[in-house]
């Protein structure tokens, strides 16, 4: 059974009433009572809860929501019992608006016992491994992804943390809307007056409009280059600190613009291109290129890596660039492969790639964090089997060999893709 006890507060501790939300009991029940708050005050910052608890529960939760507000309750904090009498004080950090608090105490757990119980404190473990950013393992420090000599200028520290931005075709800055209008070019309006906005400049691109950033004062453009008889694009960087908007640097990008990221001041382009490797000219699959744009002025074309496949699915941390890719020698199965992009200035080193079993349809399949490269792709058995996800996770300690740790498969009988989603963590 599970009980409820509503404990609302305004913005001072003092002013305050109690209400008991419980079903009738009998007499000899009323002894036991509910979980109660007794007491609240304000310690600094933040609101001590003093929480009367009787005896018979396993657990209790205090949660809170603005006096005001209709919505959900928000959990504060929770703490396990043994079912005996207790006396707890629930610490919160106060809020600037008046809330409510209340207690959910259980009086039966939903998981076996054993599930609650073992080590919660841990002693602080010193990694022997290289800390430059991006490296996760002895093997990846050996193999020179993320070596300290790519960090121009950091000495021996390390590097500052850099932004990722994905492109858009319109952005706010200021009292400024720029917006890259596939039909007439970048458009700069002045917005400090939604009702009346008025238009500060333009620079005309007519049918070339493909992808913007802002960085500072200058704005970059990725847009097609219609005169160019190979497919080229082109990367065009904007002073829109003055007045009137002026194209300051042009530098041209070999391929269709397919995707890109910018993170810190460099910019990572995907683009569909030919190959141009003696032997396989001619070969259309997707050319990665990197611009340092740390001098606006002067942008520095940095490198390209050329991979078998199209698709261009992105994503990007500060530290790697992933990109899946389809066709080729994968056929239509995705291969994500795993570029280092730990150097500010734009250099890139190829690692290995994780292959994995379907097709992977977006970005939002695609998710880094703490050394696990985890994926979601789309499968098609055939034969009747139907349609499902698959999701897989991969250890990166060693990007030129990542390792699959485990996987997961969805599958519905109709062969349609299931319409809910499940959050799994995988841990090694």
């Amino acid at each position: 059974m599970m009980w409820t006890h509503l404990f609302s507060s305004l913005r001072f501790p003092l002013a305050f009433f109690a209400l008991a939300l419980v079903p009738a009991l009998t007499a000899s029940a009323q002894r036991v009572t509910t979980p109660t708050i007794t007491r609240i005050r304000a310690v600094g910052t933040n609101l001590h809860l003093t929480a009367s608890i009787p005896a018979g529960f396993t657990s209790v939760t205090l949660e809170s929501r603005g006096t005001n507000e209709l919505g959900a309750w928000k959990p504060r904090d929770l703490r396990r019992l043994n079912r005996n009498k207790a006396t707890i004080v629930f610490r919160v950090r106060q809020s600037a608006t008046p809330q409510n608090f209340r207690l959910i105490a259980s009086a039966s757990d939903k998981l076996p016992a054993k599930f609650y119980r073992g080590k919660k404190s841990f002693a602080r473990v010193r990694s022997k491994a290289s800390r430059v950013p991006g490296v996760f393992g002895a093997e990846t420090a050996r193999s020179g992804f993320g070596d300290l000599s790519l960090l121009a200028g950091q000495g021996n520290g390390l590097p500052p943390v850099r932004a990722v931005v994905e492109s858009d075709v319109w952005k706010i800055s200021g009292n400024r809307l720029y917006y890259f209008n596939q039909y007439r070019g970048l458009q700069i309006l002045d917005v400090s007056n939604p009702d009346s906005a008025s238009l500060l400049g333009t620079v005309n691109f007519p049918a070339a409009g493909e992808q913007m950033y802002l960085l500072g004062n200058y704005v970059v453009l990725l847009a097609r280059n219609d005169c160019d008889r190979a497919g080229n694009s082109e990367l065009v960087v904007i002073d829109v600190a003055a007045t009137t908007p002026a194209i300051v640097a042009r530098v041209s990008v070999r391929g269709s613009i397919a995707e890109s990221r910018l993170v810190g001041s460099a910019l990572y382009v995907a683009s569909q291109a030919q190959n141009t490797v003696a032997g396989k000219i001619g070969e259309w699959g997707t050319l990665v290129s990197s611009f340092d744009l740390s001098n606006p002025f002067a942008p520095i074309a940095r490198e390209t890596i050329w991979l078998n496949g199209y698709g261009n699915v992105i994503s990007a941390t500060e530290n790697f660039l992933f990109v899946a890719v389809q066709g080729g020698d994968v056929g239509s199965q995705s291969r994500v492969n795993l570029i280092d992009i730990s150097s500010p200035n734009g250099t890139m080193r190829l690692g290995g790639a994780a292959e994995v079993a379907g097709r992977v349809a977006d970005k939002f399949k695609i998710n880094f964090a703490s050394g696990v490269l985890t994926v979601i792709s789309e499968v098609d058995s055939g034969r009747g089997g139907g349609a499902g996800t698959i999701l897989e996770t991969f250890s990166l300690a060693n990007i030129l060999a990542p390792i699959n740790w485990a996987n997961l498969i969805s599958r519905t009988a109709n062969g349609s893709l299931p319409r809910a989603s499940t959050a799994i963590a995988f841990t090694p």
